[in-house]
């Protein structure tokens, strides 16, 4: 089998997958962060957006890099960029706030599976950025 279309599979199953799974949340941040500005605290609401919309840019970043075969552009590291800090201040709060049992096997499989493959997945693509392989 081509390693090429082996390696889409595996970025698409392992990264592109979960952080379709994410976007529903970002885009729901964004609807709620615009309520949010409406309330007692503004600055919430401003926080909550931009949070939600760096995840969107983080899937935008990633949907590039899974889909398509061309390299990794400023913008598109930029994005990934973005995508990666959305997803780990969201990923500890949910940690610290909402009660994730880590030493439950299931749940760090859910970890591993929709934060740390879509984190990594990203962050190499950014590296690829810096540190072009050589053809």
């Amino acid at each position: 089998m081509n390693p090429t279309v082996v390696n889409k599979a595996l970025a698409i199953g392992l990264a592109w997958l979960p952080a379709l799974f994410w976007l529903v949340f970002a885009a729901a941040g964004v609807i709620l962060g615009t309520g949010g500005l409406f309330s007692e605290a503004p600055e919430l609401g401003l926080l909550f957006i931009a949070l939600s919309f760096a995840g969107v840019l983080g899937f935008f970043g990633l949907t590039w890099v899974c889909w398509t075969s061309k390299p990794v552009t400023t913008t598109t590291m930029i994005f990934l960029l973005c995508g990666v800090v959305s997803l780990l201040v969201a990923a500890s709060f949910l940690v610290i706030e909402g009660g994730w049992n880590l030493g439950d096997p299931i749940t760090l499989l859910q970890l591993t599976y929709f934060v740390i493959c879509p984190t990594v997945f990203a962050l190499i693509n950014v590296r690829r950025y810096f540190l072009p392989s050589p053809t």
